[in-house]
């Protein structure tokens, strides 16, 4: 798969880090394509996107759900995220009881994440975003 930007406007530009297009699978045994997976046209612009491949969105405003692949190990994954949220001007409220649990005033963020089966270079990521 091709790496590409996903882009719903040049502010979202800006804050989307690469993502791999994923596709829903075909209904009904059919096998073929659907619609790529994108990030929602209301996912705020001063929120980031973690790096990875895109694999499901659940939109049900006022949370948003996206998992992805992510391409570093769990660790790793979780400090990069860490780090990326912090540099977008979240907050980590509550480090030591509720880490990767981020904020900037308007939304909460919250990280899940799990080591991939056999994969040590990739992460299974869920964002969990919330308007506060």
């Amino acid at each position: 798969m091709k790496k590409i930007l996903l882009v719903t406007g040049l502010a979202v530009a800006m804050f989307l880090s690469p993502l791999t297009t994923a596709y829903a699978s075909g209904g009904n045994g059919g096998g073929g394509k659907t619609a790529p997976v994108v990030v929602p046209s209301n996912w705020p612009t001063n929120v980031p996107v973690p790096a990875g491949a895109l694999q499901q969105v659940i939109n049900t405003p006022p949370r948003i759900i996206l998992q992805l692949i992510a391409p570093l190990g769990y660790t790793e994954e979780m400090q990069s995220i860490r780090t990326l949220y912090l540099s977008h001007g979240f907050i980590e409220p509550n480090p030591t009881t509720s880490p990767y649990a981020f904020t900037n005033g308007t939304y909460q963020v919250v990280i899940g994440g799990a080591g991939r089966d056999h994969s040590p270079t990739e992460t299974t990521v869920n964002v969990y975003l919330d308007r506060i």
